[in-house]
């Protein structure tokens, strides 16, 4: 069997690009690079770190490993 190969950050920027740009209430990028990706997680997270609600600042700690991501792709700011 052969195996399959998938460039996982891609994958990532496809899935959830649309999803956070509409928690954000902007228009999905067309084609955004691995930076504005992460830009986009990282503004995400802080809205949600805002939030008065459990369940949203619950999240926001699940995005916080995305500092890990950015250092390990050589992006950081």
């Amino acid at each position: 069997m052969p195996v399959q190969t998938v460039d996982t950050f891609p994958a990532l920027i496809s899935c959830f690009v649309s999803d956070l740009a509409h928690l954000l209430e902007e228009t999905t990028p067309r084609t955004p690079s691995a930076t504005d990706f992460i830009d986009l997680v990282e503004r995400t997270r802080d809205l949600l770190a805002s939030s008065n609600l459990g369940n949203l600042t619950d999240a926001s700690e699940d995005l916080k490993a995305l500092t890990h991501l950015r250092d390990a792709i050589g992006t950081a700011s």
